[in-house]
């Protein structure tokens, strides 16, 4: 993703739009593959249905715990290391969503400064 340098002119709004957009649509395309690689983890390691699976996929991205117990070894171990590797994701997704509105913000500074 290629951003304007600070002598270059502010884009237009459209054109921020559909930055901020295509960054949306990254981070969600990411967040639901890490979410499904969760929920193949826990479908395939443990005795849940996909359903349940799912759900604790989901209850881990998002901080809260896993919320069947975890019967095996193998699966405590992928949880504990799926909620390690999701937990990076999120924050690399909400700096991805960020990235082009902080970037807009900084640049119309920059160049209010200069004149």
């Amino acid at each position: 993703m290629k951003y304007e340098s600070k002598c270059q002119q502010l884009i237009s709004r459209q054109n921020f739009y559909k930055r901020v957009s295509k960054n949306v649509v990254v981070a969600v395309i990411v967040t639901t593959f890490f979410w499904s690689l969760g929920a193949v983890g826990f479908y395939f390691l443990g005795t849940a249905d996909i359903t349940d699976a799912y759900y604790n996929a989901s209850m881990l991205m998002t901080g809260m715990g896993p919320t069947t117990p975890n019967p095996s070894n193998a699966l405590k171990w992928f949880a504990s290391l799926y909620a390690l590797l999701s937990g990076v994701v999120y924050l690399s997704t909400i700096g991805l969503m960020l990235a082009p509105i902080v970037h807009r913000f900084m640049h119309q500074f920059h160049l209010e400064d200069e004149e």
